[in-house]
């Protein structure tokens, strides 16, 4: 048997050896991470020992490019390019039906894929979205709990008391009933599809009435003062005569007489051989003053004749 000291001494060797090993295995881990090259991940690639450039976002490399000078290109129309890239050709963004109910889109964004989206009022009709179906409608007496959106349809739920909806779309919701002001009485209970109705009390009518109908008075008012101003004004416009006012009779000198009932000027008679004429021409009733105007005598009367020649005597003897 070995003894003590023989022991320590295989085990002291046997140590050693192990912790050579661990150190020859640390040296050559850190040899070989020391050869390998640090290239960065998103802008860069190793190619041959070197860290070579990736082409920008939205364009694609071409085949004659260089480790250091890459030849990139633009995208095509429908095309599209997220990332740097060693790619050469672009992504091809996903064609959306309109016919399906999809939205136009615009593809000139060529560094985003683009998703198609459905119309307003449409949703998906599975997780894939191949086309969009309409959202469902929330009858009159329901309302829209979450309204419809590209991915989810409309979810629908009664209203609840004292809120209703008239409306049968997906986007409705339910309102609170009204609330009748002061001076206002419900005259209609509200449902869940029709609201609450208000009207006022009488005290409230009688001042609406009274000042309707004062209103009312004060209108044709004004409409008869404006039209009567304006009948007047026309009439005085048509006949420019009929202000002319009566005057009396002057003697036959040669001045101008007007009739006091008909407002129409007329000369005196010229000639006395035509007055003589005029004369005879009068019936034996009609009499004739000193002036030589026709008078007619009327029944039962004094003659006229006699009464202004017997005044025109008495003027004579006054004077004499």
């Amino acid at each position: 048997m070995l003894g003590g000291r023989e022991r320590l001494r295989m085990f002291s060797s046997r140590s050693i050896m192990f912790l050579s090993r661990v150190l020859i295995f640390v040296w050559a881990f850190m040899a070989m991470a020391a050869a390998q090259l640090h290239c960065d991940p998103i802008t860069q690639y190793e190619k041959d020992g070197s860290c070579c450039l990736k082409c920008d976002p939205g364009t694609h490399m071409s085949s004659s490019s260089t480790c250091q000078e890459p030849q990139c290109k633009e995208c095509e129309e429908g095309y599209y390019q997220e990332n740097y890239t060693t790619a050469t050709r672009c992504e091809h963004q996903e064609y959306c039906d309109e016919n399906k109910n999809f939205k136009w889109r615009d593809h000139e964004n060529k560094k985003k894929r683009i998703p198609c989206l459905c119309e307003e009022g449409f949703h998906c009709s599975s997780e894939v979205c191949l086309t969009c179906v309409a959202h469902r409608n929330c009858p009159p007496g329901f309302g829209a709990r979450s309204i419809g959106n590209h991915t989810h349809d409309t979810v629908c739920e009664k209203c609840p008391n004292g809120e209703f909806s008239s409306s049968n779309t997906w986007n409705s919701i339910c309102q609170k009933w009204n609330v009748c002001e002061s001076n206002f009485y419900k005259s209609k209970e509200g449902t869940g599809v029709s609201d609450v109705e208000c009207e006022p009390t009488r005290n409230n009518v009688i001042p609406a009435v009274l000042a309707s109908a004062l209103t009312a008075l004060i209108v044709i008012i004004v409409l008869f003062v404006i039209l009567k101003r304006r009948s007047i004004q026309g009439y005085l416009n048509v006949n420019p005569k009929s202000d002319i006012k009566a005057h009396p009779e002057e003697n036959n000198s040669g001045e101008t007489l007007i009739n006091a009932e008909e407002g129409v000027q007329r000369n005196p008679v010229e000639n006395e051989d035509e007055l003589s004429s005029h004369l005879s021409s009068l019936p034996e009733e009609v009499g004739v003053t000193v002036n030589g105007k026709p008078v007619v005598q009327e029944n039962g009367k004094t003659d006229v004749l006699s009464r202004q020649e017997s005044q025109t005597d008495t003027t004579k003897s006054f004077g004499s």
